[in-house]
């Protein structure tokens, strides 16, 4: 297939309603994206028979891949099967096999089976099925006039896992993945895009690989990515490898992870290399912290515990943070910060002691703290280090952005 423009459909009212985020979507764009297959337009459309043709229509005419998300489930809203079929002209049709395997499922998560969940195995006739691994909606794969229709379900693991699995090698199947040499990925904490690429471009001034470049900002952090088209000439994978060392030198301590890892686990690797342990005090991120070095298997070899110490009094009974220094300090303060961290080392005698404390908002803050101001701080045997930041911005990505900001300070000081 020459063409290699691709739309993505999502399907949902919710969507439309700003009643859910389009998580989904995002995830399929950003693989394909890194198949040098970046989505050409993004659509949303209510769950209705015809926003969703007229949608398919215009995507048709333009596109040589449509991904349709979301309506594949058994409840009434879920239309994506009958839509397309009607579309196409095609009958739906039963299979069995699938049928069997929603069967399994159910007995496997020992749920009741109602009828309206056999329902889902019912595609448009000539489809392929696309396996669902994780749940028990399948999704499918029809071609029409040489253009493919492809349905994913709407959520997110699912989704990824069968874009992964069956989605990506069909796709490269039909020619339309562009063929990268080698992919160079950056990951950095503590520096902005503009930031990031002031400290990298002169390395790409006497630079005469074809490349392409790609920078993703997250919260708190920056994804660079840099890929070798292909085919690669004698002596440029050698040449390509030497631009990523520059590129690593450059960004120096900023630079966490060169593999495709998110920092606490790169922050859990140093730990582990490193034989050390830690314990976290939390006020303003209720848990965060110790969610994210828990969301990575086997963090129990050097995460020892956490305690979310949220009033004051939680901060002087738990942590023995003096009443007297929350009086005249404040809870969101150096002295306070540096008191935890101390104290949660003490408690879970661990290596670290990390500790949080903020105003996450919209309320609590004054002209003198306002909302957004944090305290950060981590103790060893040897000394307690403390940092204050100032994230103004709505609660969650205040509460976002300090998890990140203890993570790589603890990053940082075992770099030392």
């Amino acid at each position: 297939m020459k063409s290699s423009v691709i739309e993505i459909i999502a399907l949902g009212s919710e969507l439309l309603r700003g009643e859910v985020s389009d998580s989904t979507a995002a995830l399929i764009s950003e693989r394909l994206t890194r198949m040098g297959l970046a989505p050409s337009y993004h659509t949303t459309v209510r769950d209705e028979e015809r926003a969703i043709k007229e949608a398919m229509l215009q995507a048709l005419s333009r596109a040589s891949v449509v991904i349709l998300i979301g309506g594949l489930g058994p409840t009434f809203d879920d239309i994506t099967r009958e839509t397309v079929a009607s579309f196409l002209s095609l009958p739906l049709v039963d299979l069995p096999h699938v049928k069997d395997g929603i069967r399994r499922y159910f007995k496997k998560v020992n749920r009741k089976l109602l009828p309206s969940c056999l329902g889902v195995a019912r595609i448009p006739k000539a489809s392929r099925i696309i396996r669902n691994r994780i749940g028990f909606a399948p999704g499918f794969i029809v071609q029409t006039g040489g253009r493919y229709i492809l349905a994913l379900p709407g959520v997110p693991l699912e989704a990824v896992t069968m874009f992964d699995e069956e989605v990506r090698p069909a796709l490269a199947k039909l020619g339309m993945a562009k063929s990268y040499a080698k992919s160079l990925l950056f990951k950095v904490a503590g520096l902005s895009e503009t930031e990031l690429l002031d400290k990298v471009k002169s390395v790409f001034d006497t630079c005469d690989l074809r490349f392409d470049c790609g920078i993703y900002p997250k919260y708190g952090e920056v994804h660079f990515r840099v890929s070798l088209r292909a085919p690669a000439k004698k002596g440029q994978l050698s040449s390509f490898k030497r631009l990523g060392k520059a590129i690593e030198s450059r960004l120096g301590p900023f630079l966490f992870s060169r593999e495709d890892i998110p920092l606490e686990e790169a922050v859990g690797r140093s730990l582990r290399k490193q034989r050390k342990t830690i314990a976290v005090a939390e006020s303003c991120t209720g848990g965060l912290v110790g969610k994210r070095f828990t969301d990575i298997p086997q963090a129990s070899d050097y995460f020892l515990g956490g305690v979310v110490a949220y009033s004051n009094k939680s901060k002087e009974r738990i942590l023995s943070v003096p009443r007297e220094v929350i009086r005249r300090e404040g809870a969101v303060s150096k002295t306070v910060a540096g008191i935890m961290a101390n104290s949660v080392r003490r408690v879970f005698g661990a290596d670290i002691g990390a500790a949080i404390t903020g105003i996450a908002g919209p309320t609590g803050g004054s002209s003198r703290k306002p909302v957004g101001t944090v305290w950060i701080a981590i103790s060893t045997k040897a000394k307690t280090i403390t940092k204050k930041f100032l994230f103004p911005n709505e609660r969650s990505i205040v509460r976002q952005k300090a998890s990140q900001a203890l993570l790589d300070l603890i990053r940082r000081q075992l770099l030392r």
